[in-house]
């Protein structure tokens, strides 16, 4: 029922049609604090939309983010809703998340075919909530690690409800398998999935296998 007609202040605007941004490094857009991204419906971004160290950020809308590097990356933030919106075959993850709390996805499609096209990982992140999803996928749909690249820190407090999963390859649900080798003293812990949908798991590789899979390594 929020609707968007004009950028106005606070208000990131992308009306029908094809937006394709020029002389974006790393073909990225970036999200500054305290903003509202709508994407009407008819947009189509190809973009990624980058939040890092912001705060108080909505992505909301009926628009398309088409062929991004990642749909959406938040690094170093807090406090961003993802409300509406489709992602089509992004090169790396549908959402990424890395070192932030309080992350709110609902209501997110997303359809990926390439490899190590994930749908929504995150590492060393706390306070999550993702709700009425559809994510197909060409590697996991969701993916919840602590330590990896950059981010180190506890994964805390993550809720993933009423969704639909469909990973063609590796896992619909993917816990663990990353951390940091260094220190091991970081923490996996309350993370709830309740109410999900699994329509398709085709993994051939025996030793990573798992509709659910919690790697301790």
């Amino acid at each position: 029922t929020e609707k968007y007609d004009k950028e106005t202040k606070g208000i990131m605007y992308f009306g029908p049609g094809v937006h394709r941004p020029k002389d974006l490094p790393n073909n990225q857009i970036r999200i500054p604090g305290n903003t509202t991204v709508y994407l009407a419906p008819g947009a189509v971004v190809k973009a990624k939309l980058l939040v890092d160290k912001a705060e108080n950020v909505r992505i909301i809308g009926r628009g398309i983010l088409d062929h991004p590097i990642r749909g959406i990356e938040v690094t170093d933030s807090k406090n961003v809703l993802i409300d509406g919106i489709t992602v089509v075959n992004p090169d790396h993850y549908t959402v990424f998340g890395g070192g932030s709390t309080g992350i709110t996805i609902k209501n997110l499609k997303s359809f990926s075919y390439q490899g190590w096209s994930d749908g929504l990982d995150f590492m060393s992140c706390s306070d999550v909530v993702i709700d009425d999803v559809f994510l197909r996928n060409s590697d996991d749909c969701i993916a919840i690690y602590t330590h990896r690249w950059n981010y180190y820190g506890d994964s805390r407090n993550i809720r993933v409800l009423n969704s639909t999963l469909w990973a063609d390859i590796a896992h619909p649900i993917n816990i663990g398998t990353h951390g940091n080798t260094k220190t091991g003293d970081e923490v996996l812990e309350d993370i709830l999935f309740k109410n999900i949908d699994i329509l398709e798991h085709d993994e051939d590789d025996r030793d990573y296998q798992g509709c659910m899979t919690i790697n301790v390594g």
